[in-house]
């Protein structure tokens, strides 16, 4: 019944907002802001699953000849898609051959003399492991090694209760962060860059983003570092280090298709570089992501329980409904503009007299909050519209200003439904509400900071 009620709110809403805009609007506009209540409404309560509220814009825009089909479909095929659908493949791979776990044992096979250099390692290897593949999967596949861990450690010496806690919220948190370093990392930043490119008409380069991702990532982390890791530096018993040792010993030997793996994986990261020293005209980030896919189903992987490195039914479980989210958000954004709401948000900006700079802040730390009850992919292309409104065709202010709600979108920290990696290791049973809820308010509100000079420096 409650689940009816939830969906009938999406409907009702989709029909308030429209009647209560007649007269205020005109009516392809009235269909956009309502379509985009009815959205936010499914969204944020989760009624179906954010796949099915993405296939909206598809029925509702034609319906209303706001659109035809045939130019809201385009957006669900848009080259940012196929970028973030090869990342897709290339970190599916990383995973059907356990090179992930490798990486995290190995890291702590080298940090594991106490508890914070646990700590360092459980960390990088969240963040380092993020920035290339799923946050949510890089959580679910480190949380049973800091279990493992705890259960080690508490044998050996006492560990206290918030030690754990911080330990659990480590990964989860770093797991967020990392996805701001690369534009791959998570879907906002792609977000992102579609609209960059369907409004500006410009692309913005693997390269481009790490140059200014990566750094803001590296001081989030730091921050994490500080807030998180404990001061105890008593020295662990041999035994606590042995078990990790023992654990790694018990990883075989990297087989022919990890190698493989990490070749095509090298390469593609590589590429994506250098490409823009590269005078190649097709060498772009789509094509190169999309390339190491196709090699990944091409070479044979040497093990008898799969022919190839990557094989069709592997991608049963990837995450398709991300892909139809990207061409909503696209869609929704792409309204926006041809319907002229862009220009009545940009005069809106214009008349307050406030500087671009304050209301950039103001747009980035609405962002930082909002994205704690909603989907921040969702979130970013629905924040998209009002940033290239306030940039009022500057580009440059619209890049640095868009890369921020893209990246604050990621910077939820406070609540478990905020991220999946926040609702993967609250689940762990071992953190308290009021903790998260604690260290992720000072965390969010370094993040405004942070984001604040950033555009105080390059928003003028």
């Amino acid at each position: 019944m409650k689940n009816l009620l939830n969906i009938g709110a999406g409907f009702l809403g989709f029909g308030v907002v429209y009647v209560l805009l007649q007269g205020h609007l005109s009516s392809a506009q009235s269909v956009v802001v309502s379509l985009f209540a009815w959205m936010l409404i499914w969204w944020t309560n989760q009624v179906v699953h954010y796949s099915v509220t993405a296939l909206l814009p598809i029925v509702v825009l034609p319906l209303f000849e706001v659109a035809s089909l045939k130019e809201v479909t385009t957006n669900y095929s848009n080259p940012v898609i196929y970028l973030f659908f090869g990342g897709f493949l290339l970190a599916l791979a990383v995973e059907k051959w356990d090179i992930h776990k490798r990486l995290a044992l190995w890291l702590l096979l080298n940090f594991n003399k106490n508890l914070p250099s646990v700590f360092m390692a459980i960390t990088i290897s969240s963040y380092f492991l993020s920035m290339w593949m799923s946050n949510t999967a890089t959580a679910i596949m480190m949380l049973p090694l800091a279990t493992a861990l705890v259960t080690t450690i508490r044998s050996q010496i006492p560990i206290a209760d918030r030690d754990v806690e911080k330990m659990f919220l480590t990964i989860a948190f770093s797991a967020n962060i990392g996805g701001i370093a690369t534009i791959i990392g998570t879907p906002p930043n792609l977000v992102f860059s579609g609209f960059l490119n369907e409004t500006f008409h410009q692309s913005i380069r693997f390269i481009d983003w790490f140059i200014v991702g990566f750094p803001i990532s590296v001081l989030l982390l730091l921050l994490l570092f500080i807030v998180l890791v404990p001061k105890d530096k008593k020295l662990f018993q041999e035994d606590i280090r042995e078990r990790i040792r023992a654990e790694y010993r018990r990883l075989p030997k990297m087989s022919s298709a990890q190698k493989r793996v990490l070749i095509v994986f090298s390469i593609v990261a590589l590429l994506w570089f250098t490409a823009p020293f590269i005078e190649v005209a097709v060498l772009n980030d789509t094509s190169i992501a999309m390339a190491g896919a196709v090699v990944l189903f091409m070479l044979p992987s040497g093990q008898e329980s799969s022919p190839r490195l990557l094989e069709w039914q592997d991608t049963k479980d990837l995450s398709w409904g991300i892909l139809l989210l990207f061409g909503a958000g696209l869609t929704m954004a792409s309204m926006f503009e041809k319907t002229g709401l862009s220009a009545m948000i940009s005069d809106f900006f214009k008349q307050s007299g406030s500087s671009k700079v304050l209301l950039a802040v103001l747009i980035v730390a609405f962002t930082v909050f909002s994205t704690e009850f909603m989907s921040n992919v969702a979130l970013t292309g629905l924040m998209m519209p009002a940033v290239a409104a306030l940039a009022s065709g500057d580009i440059h202010v619209f890049f640095y200003t868009g890369m921020s709600v893209a990246m604050a979108s990621s910077c939820a920290f406070m609540l478990p439904i905020a991220t999946p990696p926040n609702a993967v290791a609250f689940g762990s049973g071992q953190i308290r509400m009021m903790t998260m809820m604690r260290l992720g308010l000072l965390l969010n509100a370094v993040s405004i900071l942070l984001f604040s000079v950033l555009l105080y420096l390059f928003v003028k």
